[in-house]
């Protein structure tokens, strides 16, 4: 059992990547998935959706000197929220609605009105039989834990907002 906790928005897919599955050299078959806990359900009406998207322009694919695959993309943060943790996932499909692969990374400190820029590898080159990928960025508004207090910001320098900052 692997505990976690998320959200889900209304009439939203999600998609929940565990990468610390250990299922060896033979491929999950069946999963056993179980909602509990549930907290409440609100109106789609009273929902704000956050404003985070993905650069679909400057998002591109390229080999690295180690021969891995290498996704390069920018996330932007329209929002007047600054997060602590932005989760990116990813998940590239291959023909007859096969999942290929998936990868995710946190982004740290994501500053309100502000891009990043993240990396994404891959062991091999999966290119030729990708038909299309989702890249979703998503954070956890209902955790009050991660909004970042601007007056924490303004006593550390060094936590001070960028354009672009590679993770």
């Amino acid at each position: 059992m692997i505990p976690g906790e998320s959200y889900l928005f209304p009439g939203e897919t999600k998609y929940i990547i565990r990468t610390e599955i250990d299922h060896g050299k033979d491929k999950a078959q069946d999963l056993d998935f179980k909602i509990d806990g549930l907290g409440y359900w609100a109106s789609k009406s009273n929902v704000q959706i956050y404003p985070l998207s993905i650069l679909e322009d400057q998002t591109k694919f390229s080999l690295n000197s180690s021969g891995q695959l290498e996704l390069f993309a920018i996330a932007q943060n329209q929002s007047d929220y600054n997060f602590r943790d932005t989760e990116i996932a990813v998940v590239v499909w291959g023909r007859n609605q096969q999942i290929l692969e998936v990868n995710y990374t946190t982004l740290n400190n994501f500053y309100a009105k502000t891009k990043r820029e993240f990396r994404m590898r891959w062991a091999r080159d999966f290119r030729p039989e990708m038909e299309r990928i989702e890249i979703r960025p998503q954070t956890n508004i209902y955790d009050p834990n991660n909004f970042l207090e601007l007056e924490k910001l303004k006593n550390n320098p060094e936590e001070k907002p960028g354009e672009y900052r590679d993770i």
